[in-house]
This record gives C-alpha cells, structure tokens and sequence, in this order.
C-alpha cells in the first residue's frame, strides 16, 4: 500500500503485547478515547489512535468516504501495527470504517469490536438532515463543517451492501435513552460476520456514546473480548 498514514498516537510501542487500533466517532478525534487508552495500556499493549479523514489532525485529508478511509486504516496498521495487525475497537461512524476494514483487509485484523453501528435506508428526508444538523451545531456553537456533516451522514444513510467479516467480532449495541442504538442495524452487521466465536450483546444501562460515559467498563470489555473471557455484567445476548 502507497498511503498517506492518517495522522495517529502511538502509545507504549515497545510493548512486546498485541496492538489495539482505537477508532473514534463523528464530529471527533482520537481525543475521544483520552480516559480508555491509558487503561489498556496498563494491560502492556501497544495502542494506535488515528484521526479520520475531515477529523482533527486529518482535517485536510477529505472526504470521508468509507472504503477510502477503510484502505487508511488498513494502511496504518500495516505500517505501525505489531505484526502488521490490530484488535480493532471502534464506535458509531468509526464503526462503519472498521467494519469495511475488517471485510477489505482481514489480513490487518485480529480480533474487532464495533458499537454503535446504525445505517438507515434513504428516504425523501434524508437530504435535508446534514443540513438541519450543520445548522444546528453552528448555532450551539459546534465547529463542524457542512462538507463533513454531509459526509457523515452519506455513511449514516446508505443502501450499499455490507460485506463478510471473517474476524472474530463482538457487535454491541447500547440501548438506553431516546438516543439508543438500533438492535435491527446492529443485527444486520451481525449476519455478516463468519466467524462462529462471534456475539451480538446490547447493554441496556449504555447510550450511544458510551466510551465517553463509562471508560472503565468499555476498557474491561475490550480486554474480555480480545483475551477471549465473559464480558462483564450488563451485557446481554441480542436473539
């Protein structure tokens, strides 16, 4: 691969452990996981941090389009991963990203975890949101753009295909409040993944944005998934 590397933070490099890629949601950066990355580093492994494209330190690199940032991604971990590959652990947009990395580069992905995983079919509204929400975020005082805003939600409403993961994945779905994540999206992404070790859990207690809630419980479900134990307590199967 001849890739631009997206801007990144590397921590704890000369670990001897496994690699984990950390990848943020929409209207983010890496700063998103400053209260989670100290924790699995405590554990000695080595964590990778990027920004997406039109996201904080990548902000020139535009669009964000998905197979184009999934290719960055694979990227990434082929020049800075450990062996070339990742646990990847990723939330809402960065979700969508993962999943289209691990589908298009198995090679780069040891294990994946993906939470928040919504995708609404097109509908005679669906132009008109990135809209609404630029316009709303300028007003609060948001410093979104409306070239990303609409990137975003191109992701968020789409009626692409989702291709087969081979990984061994864990789709989790948070389930609290007006905000809740889709059980049905997230059992869709579910049906495309191989492998029989896999689990589609819902946690009822979570929103959406759960890794900024509750670092901690999303840090020691990371390490369950990827060291191969029960994940904690709150996690439910999704039938």
């Amino acid at each position: 691969m001849s890739e631009t590397l997206l801007p990144h933070t590397s921590h704890n490099s000369s670990s001897n452990q496994a690699t984990i890629l950390l990848v943020h949601g929409g209207f983010s950066n890496g700063q998103e996981w400053d209260a989670i990355w100290p924790l699995l580093v405590g554990h000695q492994y080595h964590v990778l941090i990027p920004d997406l494209p039109a996201h904080g330190r990548s902000l020139e690199t535009r669009p964000l389009e998905i197979n184009d940032a999934a290719r960055r991604l694979a990227s990434l971990i082929e020049a800075k991963a450990h062996k070339r590959r990742a646990h990847v652990v990723a939330i809402s947009i960065g979700a969508h990203v993962a999943a289209a990395m691990a589908a298009q580069y198995p090679e780069r992905v040891q294990t994946l975890i993906v939470s928040g995983f919504n995708l609404f079919a097109p509908n005679l509204v669906s132009p008109l949101l990135p809209y609404l929400v630029y316009a709303a975020q300028r007003i609060s005082g948001g410093r979104s753009d409306l070239s990303t805003t609409c990137d975003i939600f191109n992701i968020l409403f789409s009626s692409r295909d989702l291709e087969p993961i081979t990984a061994r994945s864990l789709v989790v779905a948070a389930t609290r409040g007006i905000g809740a994540d889709n059980v049905s999206h997230s059992r869709r992404l579910f049906e495309t993944v191989m492998d029989k070790r896999s689990r589609l859990v819902q946690h009822r207690g979570m929103r959406h944005p759960w890794n900024a809630d509750e670092p901690q419980l999303f840090a020691d479900m990371v390490m369950s998934w990827i060291m191969g134990g029960d994940l904690p307590d709150g996690f439910e199967p999704i039938p």
